[in-house]
């Protein structure tokens, strides 16, 4: 398979994890976000998924598309793994609300081209 099919893959990976994260706190609020370990445990996860497909993009597709924050998407992700002890619960809740949907439409801008 070559590289390029791989990002196109990846790419796909995270928009179905922006997606998943989006179907799992539609009509949540950020107290019931709060409150259900349930559905922060299954957003963890996608962005978990997110990040990780990030980091397999390969260096020629991140730097055809520099408005995605790779590496920021996959610091986040390392962060969430390795030093879940110091994430808070407001910090995923906005990047759900706010990091998320701009995510969107860059990942969506990239799968349309």
């Amino acid at each position: 398979m070559k590289p390029e099919s791989r990002d196109v893959e990846r790419i796909n990976h995270i928009y179905e994890a922006i997606l998943a994260i989006q179907s799992f706190t539609d009509n949540v609020s950020e107290i019931e976000f709060r409150e259900s370990a349930l559905i922060q445990s299954a957003v963890i996860r996608q962005f978990e998924i997110l990040g990780e497909a990030a980091s397999k993009v390969t260096e020629i597709t991140k730097e055809k598309y520099p408005e995605v924050e790779w590496r920021v998407i996959k610091d986040f992700r390392n962060l969430l793994i390795y030093e879940y002890f110091r994430i808070e619960v407001t910090e995923i809740w906005y990047s759900i609300q706010y990091d998320i949907p701009d995510l969107k439409r860059k990942i969506e801008s990239i799968r349309s081209v």
